[in-house]
């Protein structure tokens, strides 16, 4: 939901169309970005590629079990974290 959101908002034919407001979200986007970046690092992930779209991890793990449960445990991990508060 909150894709189509920041779609409709950035499109120029949108009604609530605003550059200002444009910009003041993609930086806060990059600002939220960075510091999932940071985060991922603190606990330990190699980050091997990470933009606006998607984020590749290096696990290190060989079976996708232990991939599976390392990422459930990740995925718990940052959910009890307050990302926007910094």
């Amino acid at each position: 939901q909150l894709n189509h959101f920041y779609r409709w908002l950035q499109s120029s034919q949108s009604l609530l169309f605003e550059p200002a407001l444009k910009r003041t979200i993609q930086t806060f986007m990059r600002k939220l970005l960075i510091q999932l970046l940071v985060e991922l690092q603190k606990i330990g992930s190699t980050t091997i590629y990470g933009n606006l779209n998607k984020i590749i991890l290096a696990t290190k793990r060989w079976s996708r079990a232990d991939t599976q449960s390392y990422i459930k445990v990740l995925l718990e991990h940052l959910q009890s974290k307050d990302l926007t508060s910094t």
